[in-house]
């Protein structure tokens, strides 16, 4: 799926969704219908089986000890060697012992392949997030400053389920949920439920949030509302290209983390490159008005005198030299 948005005249930065690497490669523009005047800037949301997100909890603070525990699961989920893993994580609640937050990982060579078809297009990323954390940014964007314990059931993919519950504001379950047909969902969407409350102490949720159209012949909202929570709204609170083109996301991973920088980083880089070239242009001004000034003393003292003066002027002195060095 591409999504354009215009930033400027001078830059492009282009939104892509994509589930494969040919399906990111067909959804390149061609040279000729973009403008090569132009950055080609890239926000890349991926919707890849190998590319994994979960929630963690952790009884440490320390940064170090996290990326490396989370390291260590990341190993155990993709079933790979240490360096051939990358990782990002972010942490959303902690005290002074514990940290919660979110992670993703993946295989460095997935990632690469998705960078080799932007190299291929010439296009810049600046990021590149996986769907489901780019869906629920945006969700969070609209509603989570809401108080109490919220829940997302998000159907805007085919054949997926995005379930996040949030705790004011924090994210405590995170799953995708896979079916094959209609008959699946209200089981699965149930049984998920389920399993986010036994996680936490509160078995009810204030609000659950169906995002996108509800496949016919289920009758899940009705048996959420029934079984977990009386207030269910349904409607579209899902943007990806909103949070792609965001500079500031509250989930913030990022499978580009310390390969590229971010376009909140691109802009403090564009500022302080303009402060930069303000500061050059002053100092070339202000050494150009003294050369000027210099060449203009120069020249008056060349008027005040002839050749003629000027060569009895060294004449007298070639003769006091004389005289001294006699003396």
């Amino acid at each position: 799926m591409f999504i354009e948005n215009m930033k400027s005249d001078k830059n492009i930065v282009h939104a892509f969704q994509a589930s494969s690497v040919d399906e990111l490669r067909a959804s390149l523009p061609s040279d000729g219908v973009r403008s090569r005047a132009a950055a080609h800037f890239v926000a890349l949301a991926l919707n890849n089986p190998q590319i994994l997100v979960a929630p963690f909890q952790l009884d440490t603070t320390d940064k170090k000890e996290i990326k490396d525990q989370l390291v260590l699961k990341a190993v155990e989920l993709l079933s790979l060697p240490l360096d051939a893993i990358g990782i990002d994580y972010q942490v959303l609640q902690s005290d002074e012992t514990r940290a919660k937050g979110i992670f993703v990982c993946f295989p460095k060579e997935v990632l690469k392949e998705y960078l080799s078809v932007l190299d291929e297009g010439h296009y810049v990323p600046v990021k590149i997030m996986p769907t489901v954390i780019a869906g629920i940014d945006s969700f969070l964007h609209q509603y989570g400053t809401q108080r109490g314990r919220i829940c997302l059931l998000d159907f805007s993919k085919a054949n997926i389920i995005y379930c996040a519950v949030f705790s004011n504001g924090q994210c405590d379950f995170l799953r995708e949920i896979f079916y094959e047909d209609a008959d699946e969902i209200e089981h699965e969407v149930v049984q998920s439920l389920r399993c986010a409350c036994a996680t936490g102490s509160l078995k009810k949720f204030d609000h659950v949030y169906f995002s996108g159209d509800i496949p016919p012949g289920t009758r899940v909202a009705e048996k959420v509302k029934h079984l977990f929570c009386e207030n269910v709204t349904q409607g579209h609170f899902i943007d990806v290209e909103a949070a792609l083109q965001s500079v500031e996301n509250i989930l913030s991973l990022d499978l580009l983390r310390g390969r590229a920088f971010s376009l909140k980083q691109r802009q403090a880089m564009a500022k302080m490159t303009a402060a930069a070239l303000i500061v050059c242009s002053a100092a070339v001004l202000i050494l150009g008005g003294k050369i000027l000034l210099t060449q203009l003393t120069i020249n008056r003292l060349r008027s005040s005198y002839t050749p003629a003066d000027y060569q009895r002027a060294v004449e007298l002195s070639r003769r006091l030299q004389h005289l001294e060095n006699e003396q």
